[in-house]
């Protein structure tokens, strides 16, 4: 179960459990409609991190085009020097390209990997701190069930645009991780013992 999935399901298991005692006689079903990765990419933290990820990977890209220019430039090499290298000196060449090409994919890999478990570990922790913040909003407001639309697969068809509470949710999410910590409360000074 892909992370994105996991917070589908727990968003749609945590808000449809907070009204367990209702029946729907006792008070009409309230849904609201979020879309978790348009809320999760849209806070400042997920802008935070977003911005840090992509100052890695710009840094990754930018080492994988100097890997590929010299393995153009030894293949220009080859290709230049083809008549005056004899059969070793080509051989070797070509192997030194042949062994840098497979580096290049195996880097390339490895840095598709190590940055798509990083996105999704951050959606997932950011992730899972913003449902406390749809639990409580979702319990105050009254909704039994709150369903994510940001995939299309979500089987939502249609819903009023009051339903579709992610902006609130990115503003009191926000309103929340943004708070700075309480400062540590001063000691009071203990009086000088009484002079006698």
């Amino acid at each position: 179960m892909t992370s994105k999935n996991l917070i589908r399901v727990t968003v749609l298991v945590i808000v449809c459990s907070l009204s367990p005692h209702l029946s729907p006689a006792q008070a009409p079903s309230r849904i609201a409609i979020i879309d978790i990765q348009q809320a999760i990419a849209n806070s400042e933290e997920g802008k935070k991190e977003s911005s840090v990820l992509n100052a890695k990977a710009t840094a990754k890209r930018a080492e994988l085009e100097k890997l590929q220019k010299d393995i153009e430039s030894m293949q220009k090499q080859l290709q230049d020097q083809a008549t005056t290298l004899n059969d070793d000196a080509k051989a070797q060449l070509a192997r030194q390209i042949d062994q840098k090409g497979k580096d290049l994919q195996r880097q390339q890999q490895d840095a598709q990997d190590e940055f798509q478990g990083l996105s999704q570990e951050i959606v997932s922790r950011i992730g899972r701190k913003m449902l406390k913040v749809i639990e409580q909003f979702a319990s105050e407001q009254g909704y039994t069930a709150v369903l994510d639309v940001s995939s299309p697969q979500s089987g939502v068809l249609w819903y009023t645009p009051t339903s579709n509470i992610t902006t609130e949710i990115i503003r009191r999410f926000d309103a929340g991780s943004t708070k700075p910590a309480a400062p540590a409360a001063k000691p009071t000074p203990t009086p000088p013992p009484p002079k006698n």
